[in-house]
This record gives structure tokens, sequence and C-alpha cells, in this order.
């Protein structure tokens, strides 16, 4: 964790996402020096790995997002890689795409991105929302780790996820979380535990050994996509925070 800087968050869409980490930026950033910069690619995830394949994902993730700006809404983007000490993608894992030629398999294309975007300093470290942004939403409680909806969901029911999460009450208003994390974070752990089949308490030396999206995406297509033909609920979001703040912040959201 850096306590000055300056951090590029591309995110997929331009409202929601945008609005998640606004408040993250409020709750966990605001004692810091770090400038927090959201950028919307405004394209899924499996779009921006078609154009990324055609340079053998040489291309700067960031000058490919001026470009499509600049093609698609002659919006011009003053800002270049150098600019940022870290570069995080945050985008869907969104099963029910249709943004990649027939002939390529999704969950390959998925596990070419996490390969190519796995370090924060370097082209990007890429962080995976199952099975899209509202799985953040997707909880009842602190006390309950059981979902508001359900903990996995059939690829082939993914498109109505979004539309049931939207009757949550309790975690709707994402501008305005505060004492909500404390259940989303909690409740990511939980399910964890869940994915590891883990009876006893996860500690952070074992999260850290064992967790990072690339290992959650192995679980994710080895014991639900292919086996079970749907994803676990998790949300990338919590994710990160774990992963970026030391093991204090571990101490005070989990034990």
């Amino acid at each position: 964790m850096k306590n000055k800087g300056k951090i590029a968050f591309i995110v997929e869409g331009p409202v929601k996402e945008q609005q998640i980490f606004q408040n993250i930026k409020k709750n966990f950033f605001a004692n810091t020096q770090i400038e927090i910069i959201s950028i919307p690619a405004k394209q899924n995830l499996y779009m921006l790995w078609n154009t990324l394949k055609t340079d053998d994902f040489q291309t700067d993730i960031l000058e490919i997002i001026k470009e499509y700006y600049k093609r698609e809404t002659h919006e011009e983007m003053n800002f270049l890689s150098a600019d940022f000490q870290e570069i995080y993608l945050f985008f869907d894992y969104d099963g029910h795409q249709n943004n990649l030629p027939a002939e390529v398999d999704p969950d390959l294309a998925l596990n070419q991105m996490l390969e190519t975007f796995d370090n924060e300093t370097e082209l990007g470290k890429l962080y995976v929302s199952y099975p899209m942004v509202e799985a953040i939403k997707d909880l009842q409680s602190e006390e309950k780790c059981r979902a508001f909806e359900r903990c996995e969901v059939p690829i082939t029911k993914i498109g109505e996820y979004k539309r049931t999460l939207g009757k949550n009450i309790s975690y709707n208003q994402i501008k305005k979380y505060d004492k909500e994390w404390n259940a989303i974070i909690k409740v990511f752990v939980s399910r964890i535990r869940c994915m590891l089949n883990l009876d006893e308490q996860i500690t952070f030396e074992v999260y850290r050994e064992r967790i990072d999206p690339q290992k959650i995406y192995e679980i994710q297509r080895k014991k639900y996509v292919v086996k079970k033909k749907c994803i676990f609920v998790l949300s990338a979001f919590p994710e990160f925070l774990l992963d970026y703040f030391p093991k204090d912040f571990w101490t005070t959201y989990i034990s």
C-alpha cells in the first residue's frame, strides 16, 4: 500500500462502478495523499480482449481506451500510463456476452486477460466481478453469509440477475455505503471459505497465499462453470480492498 501517488481504476461502465469508487475513495482513501482517477472503458472485457489480441497483448490499455473515446465519442482523454503508479481494471465476468467470435471460448479469453493483467505496476491488475458489478449487493447482513438472491447463478440466468438484486433495499444505495462495507467484506471472505471448502476460519496468511484473481477464476471455471453451468457470486471490490491494504485492515474487518 502506498500513501501518495496517482492510481487509475479502469472500469466497465460510466455510472455504477463510478459510484462504487467514489465511495471507496471516501471511506478508505480519505486520509491518504493518493489521487484516484476512475476511467470508464465503455466496453466490456471481451471487447477489449478482441482489440488487444490483434497486437498480441502489447498495446497499452490506456491508449486503447483513448482511441476508443476519440473514435466513438470524439472526446480527447489527456493521460498516459506513466502518469499512474498503479493501474487496476474492474470488469464483469458477464458469461452471457456475445462480443466474441463464435469460435472463441469466453472463459479462455478471460484467462488470457488475467494472465496479461496480473501486476498493477506494469500493464495493470485485473479484478473480475462474478457474474457482474451487482454482486456487491448480493447479501443480507453482516451476521448472515446467506445471499439476498443466491450464491450460485446459472449461466443462463445471468441476464435476470441484475433485475432481482434491484429489490435489495438494504444495499441499493451504493453512493451512501458506510458501515455496509463491514458486511460486504466479511461476506466476501465467508464465500471464499466456501469456495475453498474450509471448515475453519480463514486467516490473513491463508487468504494471501491461496487467493488472487487468477486462482478465483480457476476455481470458478473448474468447480462451477464446467461442472455446474453456473457462477459463484463474488464481488471484485472487497477483493481489491483486502489485497491492497496490509494485515491491520484484515484484522479490523475480519478478525
